[in-house]
C-alpha cells in the first residue's frame, strides 16, 4: 500500500497503532511479520510484506504527476494525497506497468474530481476508479482546514485507508488458492457461514521469522485435501507433513444419543500419542503453531480433570524446542460469561496466547505469573 502525498512527495506515516497508542507508544498488538500469525487468520498462508522496489515508486509517482495531478485557480500544482493498493508480486518489479492496476481512464476520472473539489472514496459507489484508488484534496469548508492526508487516515479503524486495506485483504484471500505456494484451510458451511476448526504447522524455524522464502512454505500439503478431511464429520482429522487440521467429529451412540468431539481435542488427544504430538516429533527445534478459530471450551477443553483436557498435551508441548504459539480468533459463544483470564492462564502456562482478531491485527495475551491476561483476549465487559 502506497499513499503519496501533494506532487511527487511520498511521505512515512505512522500505522494507526502508533497514533493511538498514549506518548507514541506502541499498542500491545502483534504485527504480522512473520509465518508465525501470517499462516493463521482463518488459516490463510499470505505472503511477507516486503520494501517496494524504488524504481517502481519513482515510475508511480511520475504517473501520477503525470496523469492525477490536479490544479487550482491559478493553475498551478493543488495539494492532494492518494493511496493505491498494489498486488504484492507486482510493486518489486521493475518491470511492473501502473496501467495495469490503474489505467489511465481511472486517472483522467480522479483528476476530474479532485480539480472539482471532490473526494475519489471506496463508499462514493460512483464508479470513480476500479476499486484500489483512493483520493482527496484538502477540505476547505472545513475551519481550520483538513489536510487530505487526515482525510485518508482518520477516523483510525474505519478510515478511507482502513477500507482500502480491508478491501485489499479480502481480495488477497480470495484469490490464494489460485496460488501454487498459498493455501487457505477455512472451515464453512455451504451458505458460507465458518465453522469451528483447529490447525497446527510445525515448520523450520527461519519459516516464522521476516523475509522468509514463501516458495518453501507448506510445499507439501493441499488444501482441497485438508478441507475435505476436515469438513468430514465422521473423522474429521487431517495428518500431513507439516501441517494437522481437524473440525468437529461427531460421535452417534444411538438415535437419541450423541455428542461432539471438540476439534482442539481431536488434534492435542492422546497427549502422548496424538496428532500434535507425532508432528512436534518430526522437528525437534522448529517452529510450531496451534490455531483454533474459537478458544477452547471451559467445560471439556479447558477441565483439567476432563477426559478431552488438552492441558497435559499442552504441557508436553511447552518440553519442545523452538519457537511456539497457541492462538484464537473468537471467543466459544458458551464462555463469554465465564472465567476465562483462569482458564486462560492454564495456556498462558504452558504456550504463549495470542489473538488475532483481524488479518493484521492479533494481540499478545500475556497471563505469566501474577500479569494480567490482556483485555483485547477477554470478552468485553458488561457494563
Amino acid at each position: 500500500m502506497i499513499i503519496e502525498t501533494r506532487t511527487g512527495v511520498t511521505k512515512s506515516l505512522k500505522t494507526p497503532e502508533e497514533e493511538a497508542a498514549p506518548g507514541g507508544m506502541m499498542a500491545p498488538m502483534v504485527p504480522l511479520r512473520g509465518l508465525i500469525f501470517l499462516c493463521l487468520l482463518h488459516l490463510c498462508v499470505q505472503g511477507v510484506q516486503g520494501d517496494v522496489n524504488t524504481a517502481v515508486l519513482e515510475k508511480m509517482t511520475q504517473y501520477f504527476y503525470d496523469n492525477v495531478q490536479p490544479k487550482n485557480e491559478q493553475q498551478t500544482d493543488a495539494q492532494y494525497a492518494i493511496a493505491i493498493s498494489v498486488p504484492q508480486d507486482q510493486y518489486r518489479k521493475e518491470t511492473f506497468n501502473i496501467e495495469d492496476v490503474f489505467s489511465k481512464q481511472d486517472a483522467v476520472n480522479v483528476k476530474d474530481k479532485l480539480n472539482k473539489g471532490e473526494k475519489c472514496l471506496l463508499n462514493e459507489g460512483d464508479g470513480c476508479t476500479s476499486g484500489n484508488v483512493i483520493a482527496t484534496r484538502p477540505d476547505m469548508n472545513k475551519k481550520p482546514e483538513e489536510h487530505a492526508e487526515h482525510i485518508l487516515l482518520y477516523p483510525l479503524g474505519n478510515s478511507p485507508m482502513d477500507k482500502l486495506l480491508e478491501k485489499a485483504d479480502s481480495q488477497s484471500i480470495s484469490g490464494l488458492e489460485d496460488l501454487k505456494q498459498q493455501t487457505c484451510y477455512k472451515r464453512v458451511d455451504t451458505d458460507g457461514h465458518p465453522r469451528q476448526y483447529a490447525t497446527a504447522i510445525s515448520v523450520p524455524k527461519d519459516q516464522c521469522q521476516q523475509n522468509f522464502n514463501l516458495n518453501t512454505f507448506l510445499t507439501q500439503e493441499n488444501a482441497v485435501n485438508v478441507k475435505n478431511a476436515i469438513t468430514d464429520e465422521t473423522n474429521a482429522l487431517y495428518q500431513g507433513s507439516e501441517l494437522i487440521a481437524a473440525g468437529t467429529r461427531k460421535v452417534v451412540i444411538d438415535k437419541k444419543k450423541q455428542y461432539n468431539i471438540h476439534s482442539e481435542s481431536l488434534l492435542l488427544n492422546p497427549a502422548d500419542n496424538s496428532p500434535m504430538s507425532k508432528l512436534l516429533n518430526k522437528r525437534k527445534d522448529g517452529c510450531s503453531v496451534f490455531y483454533t478459530f474459537e478458544s477452547p471450551c471451559v467445560n471439556t477443553c479447558l477441565d483439567a480433570t476432563g477426559s478431552h483436557s488438552i492441558i497435559d498435551a499442552l504441557k508436553n508441548w511447552k518440553e519442545h524446542d523452538g519457537i511456539k504459539a497457541f492462538v484464537f480468533k473468537n471467543f466459544w459463544k458458551f464462555d463469554t460469561d465465564k472465567d476465562l483470564e483462569t482458564k486462560f492462564k492454564q495456556i498462558v502456562a504452558h504456550v504463549p496466547l495470542f489473538r488475532c482478531v483481524s488479518e493484521n491485527q492479533c494481540y499478545a495475551c500475556k497471563g505469566e505469573g501474577n500479569t494480567p491476561i490482556d483485555a483485547h483476549c477477554l470478552p468485553p465487559k458488561e457494563i
